[in-house]
């Protein structure tokens, strides 16, 4: 019994991810995902942050539009 249509390295991808978008420290995503170096799970952060910024500026848009 596998898992088809996945590949190993995507499902490790998306659980860093998953993990900093759930405010995973970096050293946290080095624990799970195993990774030896910071600067993997930094890339896993970094994009993260990014996206959090992102919905901040559009709901933040959303919000002065209601206002008028």
């Amino acid at each position: 019994m596998g898992v088809t249509g996945y590949s190993i390295h995507g499902l490790r991808k998306n659980a860093g991810n998953d993990l900093a978008e759930a405010d995973g420290t970096e050293r946290e995503i080095m624990a799970r995902l195993g990774h030896q170096s910071p600067q993997m799970a930094a890339h896993y952060t970094k994009r993260a942050s990014r996206r959090k910024l992102a919905r901040s500026t559009v709901e933040k848009l959303e919000r002065a539009k209601a206002r008028g």
